[in-house]
């Protein structure tokens, strides 16, 4: 959610991203067809995972997605694209970052539904570390 810290991850603003997502819900509410809107955040570790940032994308949901959004999902971070990076030979920045732990992961769904958005309509999935580090 925050604009500075998105352009230093990802090269752009979000600003783009979150009118796009308020123009979306008006025409949802306009519309006289029963449409369900899921939101989808990626776990990354370090980027994504932090409190400050998820309890800003579930107040931004309850407070101005609310009654259209039916389902925030929290994807755990996958690294499977690792090998076909490396394969390609392009330098990717989560390279070494292994797959979040369990415990981690719980805490990104409690941080998240401590939050002021609905806890019922949360969601978390994905794979995580088996005890063998995998």
């Amino acid at each position: 959610m925050d604009n500075n810290r998105h352009r230093q991850e990802t090269g752009q603003e979000n600003q783009r991203i979150l009118n796009n997502l308020l123009a979306l819900t008006e025409l949802i509410k306009t519309s006289r067809q029963q449409t369900e809107l899921w939101i989808r955040t990626p776990l990354i570790p370090g980027v994504t995972t932090t409190e400050n940032n998820l309890h800003n994308i579930s107040t931004f949901l309850y407070e101005n997605l609310k009654g259209t959004v039916t389902r925030w999902e929290l994807c755990a971070f996958n690294n499977l694209c690792r090998d076909k990076y490396r394969r390609l030979g392009i330098p990717w920045q989560f390279d070494d970052t292994p797959l979040m732990t369990q415990v981690e992961f719980d805490l990104c769904g409690s941080l998240a539904k401590s939050g002021p958005f609905d806890a019922s309509c949360i969601f978390i999935s994905g794979a995580v570390q088996t005890e063998q580090g995998n």
